[in-house]
């Protein structure tokens, strides 16, 4: 039997020719983007939120997806606004920011949004965070000991 969280649906908000698509993140579901939603549909957009495969369901289902199958998610979300809309654009929240990038890349966008996505940062950067870590000194921490007849 297949268990979706109430209020989880996807939406579609008709408004003008262009159109967002708005991806969620990580274990998060489309009505986390609703707010945004309901402001763009406001200054004359058309928005769609999506909700991602394994998502806002039952846990074991969001084991057996993977970030192809969130793009598949995008990409026929972007399929469904060719439909409406001249133009396009993406807008992805954390890991919903990461899939639009790459459908970005991949697909005909006008543009492209990406909110508090992680970029993990430059090669450099990376290497010098690793540096530190090693460099930095260990802080010992005394030890506290019990009586030998404490409870």
């Amino acid at each position: 039997m297949s268990y979706i969280v109430p209020d989880s649906e996807p939406f579609f908000l008709p408004g003008g020719t262009t159109g967002c698509l708005l991806l969620h993140g990580f274990s998060a579901m489309p009505e986390e983007m609703r707010p945004l939603g309901d402001y763009l549909v406001k200054k004359g957009f058309t928005v769609l939120g999506v909700r991602l495969a394994g998502h806002a369901t039952h846990p074991d289902d969001l084991k057996r997806t993977s970030w192809t199958d969130w793009l598949d998610n995008g990409e026929d979300g972007l399929a469904l606004l060719t439909k409406t809309c001249t133009q396009r654009v993406l807008i992805g929240q954390s890991l919903g920011g990461m899939i639009a990038l790459i459908a970005a890349a991949r697909c005909d966008v006008s543009g492209v949004v990406a909110l508090s996505t992680p970029d993990g940062g430059s090669a450099g950067q990376r290497l010098w965070d690793r540096i530190q870590l090693l460099l930095r000194p260990t802080i010992h921490k005394p030890v506290m000991r019990f009586p030998p007849d404490h409870p």
